[in-house]
């Protein structure tokens, strides 16, 4: 069903501009046009991967099943569940993923839509040269350098589905898929096909860490990563904002997280779109641990549906989204929403390609500083190994 209307396009008279396009995905009186929508594309997923789980599982037990076993725990076949949703329509999401590929790597050809602004191309290639280089030597925001052999790999956990506790899907937590290649072992070039699955996983809100703290990493690893957050804040600090708070890795009663990560644009801070108006209007990074007393820490990152844009922001569009997180415990973009969460043990992980992340028993995900003991958190009645 369309959501956001036609695809902006200048060349059509009377097409809308990416602002009404993301105006419209708030609008409280436009249905299907707006964020209620997300409660039934997320009941439509959770249909589909228990429909996907029952078709596997009975053709096994009916003798249907020609391919066999699939890989699940204890003999049990397992199908892929859906695990984004989307408010755009198909032309809308390729059109703004193909520009944000095409600021990754302008030799890739742009698809359509309309270009990125400075501040997507800003945050793009950041994310570009740290992934390629993790020691920071290359972070040059907007400079181009092809990933070096210390290239860093995505990680993406795999689920099966595990029934429904109310109205909230339940999910088992198998293994992590191979690494995914961003780039060659040996650096040099930028793979596409790894590259869109990062940047699609990060547009529909997928909760990304960046392991860099050293007790997290591989023995041998022969150099040594700087962090995320902190060359983030030294390179696009300037053009972010404090964020007032946020709920992930809070210790101290919350009181840790205050102003202590950064949002991304730091032009948005209207409850409207700005005038021209970026795809990437609400990046969230911060630390996974309290950095005090050189406490080791990773850093996290999201893209949320909206910044907070006052003290509390309850009635606004951050707070619309936070409620529609709650109830599902899906994580929500300006977008679309995602399975992968922190809060459900499906975190996505940019790590060395030499990582080797497993499921434990007690933490649910792979162990790393913020998450290294299980933590109050993360909802195990949602999630088990």
């Amino acid at each position: 069903m369309p959501i956001a209307g036609p695809p902006p396009n200048p060349a059509v008279p009377g097409a809308p501009t990416w602002q009404e396009v993301v105006n419209w995905l708030f609008e409280p009186n436009n249905s299907p046009k707006n964020r209620l929508y997300f409660s039934l594309l997320i009941e439509q997923a959770g249909l589909q991967s228990a429909q996907a789980q029952l078709v596997i599982t009975a053709g096994t037990y009916l003798a249907t099943n020609a391919a066999g076993f699939l890989g699940g725990a204890a003999g049990v076949p397992t199908a892929a569940v859906t695990d984004r949703v989307t408010l755009l329509e198909t032309a809308e999401r390729t059109n703004m993923l193909s520009q944000l590929l095409n600021a990754w790597n302008p030799a890739w050809p742009a698809a359509g839509g309309v270009a990125p602004q400075p501040s997507d191309i800003s945050l793009i290639r950041f994310l570009r040269n740290y992934i390629g280089d993790p020691t920071g030597l290359n972070i040059a925001a907007g400079a181009a350098f092809p990933p070096t052999a210390n290239s860093y790999a995505l990680y993406v956990p795999v689920m099966a589905y595990d029934g429904m506790l109310g109205t909230r899907q339940k999910f088992r937590l198998l293994r992590y898929l191979p690494p995914v290649a961003l780039s060659p072992l040996g650096g040099g070039a930028w793979l596409q096909p790894g590259v869109t699955l990062l940047l699609d996983l990060m547009t529909m809100g997928a909760h990304f860490v960046v392991i860099h703290a050293a007790p997290n990493l591989p023995g041998g690893l022969g150099y040594a990563p700087a962090s995320f957050f902190d060359l983030f804040n030294t390179h696009l600090g300037g053009q972010s904002r404090a964020a007032l708070t946020h709920s992930h890795y809070s210790g101290a009663g919350g009181l840790t997280n205050i102003g202590a990560a950064l949002t991304f644009p730091g032009l948005v801070n209207a409850e409207t779109a700005p005038i021209p108006c970026p795809y990437i209007c609400a990046f969230l990074t911060g630390r996974t641990a309290y950095a005090a007393l050189g406490n080791p820490y990773n850093t996290f990152f999201q893209l949320e549906g909206w910044p907070t844009t006052g003290i509390t922001n309850l009635p606004g569009r951050h707070g619309a989204d936070y409620a529609a997180h709650t109830a599902s415990l899906w994580n929500i973009s300006t977008y679309g929403a995602s399975l992968y969460s922190e809060k459900r043990g499906t975190t996505v992980f940019l790590a060395p390609q030499t990582w080797n992340p497993a499921p434990q028993a007690g933490t649910i995900m792979m162990p790393y500083a913020g998450a290294g003991t299980p933590q109050g958190w993360l909802d195990t009645s949602l999630i088990r190994t």
